[in-house]
């Protein structure tokens, strides 16, 4: 449901079929929705740093396919939000089908990693052809919903038998950051759909330069788009790496991990979260926000680096193990 009281923009009059809870054309005439629009710049950064991970780490080529999905999806909620026309709804929503089908083709392709199986192919293709069609005849937004959730669900299921089989460390703690992204978004998403009048009446009674980080549709896209990338960087170490033990010492994987949530927690608020702000409005929610995002860039930053310039001490045990200990004491004392 969205807020009352709209203004008319450049695009002119809404023909999209939903409508979220920010006002529209209130921080600009030419764009609908600001921070709706704005928060796809996460998804679209992270797919194309993925598309760069999978040439630098000579990943199976396919993967390219889904991280480019993941930028489609991006583009195309940039324009839903930015214009709220229905043609840029689809731009926004059969992507979205499209791509999870591709995810879900990808884990049950992943015992022949080295070709691509023409019937799971075909299948994929079909079921997003024949979703395109009805949606295009029957354009009811619980259809697409209903759509997503199944294939979405059904992505999750497989990676759960995957990581048994495979045990694998890391693709487990992937798994679970994606999998928290996901839900945490998803509980963002409802409260914005359904509680949009109790979440207005919120955002008059704040201060406007916070306003924006009350935006949880925005978030829903930080969110999701992260864990999207997370679940596309699990399947792609699962089909890379040998063994279930060796995939734990991949400390720039790991950069990923702590790096992600950080930057997917600054996109938004990141203007709000300066220091001299932080110094003139003593606002406690920021510095914490703040404080949270600089660990984790720390941290993942200093695994960077070990992962960069000690390569070849962590092919020993001893001394990954004595590596790790030093960096978490390190970190401990800041």
């Amino acid at each position: 449901m969205a807020p009352l009281a709209d203004q008319a923009g450049y695009w002119g009059e809404r023909t999209s079929t939903v409508d979220w809870c920010e006002k529209n054309y209130v921080e600009s005439y030419y764009v609908a929705e600001m921070w709706n629009t704005v928060s796809n710049l996460v998804m679209m950064l992270q797919a194309l740093y993925g598309i760069y991970d999978v040439f630098r780490n000579d990943f199976e080529k396919k993967f390219i396919i889904a991280y480019t999905f993941l930028f489609v999806v991006g583009m195309g909620s940039w324009a839903f939000h930015m214009t709220l026309l229905y043609e840029m709804q689809l731009f926004d929503e059969l992507p979205m089908v499209w791509g999870t089908c591709f995810s879900l083709y990808l884990l049950c392709d992943i015992k022949s990693p080295k070709s691509l199986s023409k019937p799971g192919l075909v299948a994929g293709l079909l079921l997003s052809i024949s979703f395109t069609l009805i949606y295009l005849y029957n354009p009811l937004p619980v259809l697409h919903n209903t759509a997503f959730a199944i294939l979405a669900i059904s992505s999750y299921v497989l990676q759960i038998c995957m990581i048994r089989q495979t045990r694998c460390r890391l693709c487990a703690t992937l798994y679970a950051l994606s999998f928290a992204c996901y839900l945490f978004g998803f509980a963002l998403w409802n409260v914005d759909k359904f509680y949009c009048d109790n979440l207005t009446s919120f955002r008059e009674s704040i201060p406007g330069w916070i306003s924006p980080t009350t935006q949880l549709h925005a978030w829903w896209h930080c969110f999701a788009g992260h864990g999207t990338y997370l679940s596309v960087l699990l399947t792609s170490f699962r089909e890379s790496i040998p063994g279930w033990i060796s995939p734990t010492t991949q400390l720039h994987a790991w950069w990923h991990c702590f790096a992600g949530h950080a930057f997917a927690i600054l996109a938004i608020s990141s203007y709000v979260l300066q220091i001299c702000m932080i110094r003139q409005t003593r606002c406690r929610l920021c510095a914490t926000l703040y404080a949270l995002s600089f660990a984790c860039y720390l941290f993942g930053f200093a695994l960077w680096n070990v992962d960069k310039f000690y390569c070849d001490n962590l092919t020993e045990p001893f001394l990954f193990v004595f590596t790790y200990a030093v960096i978490t004491m390190s970190c401990a004392q800041l």
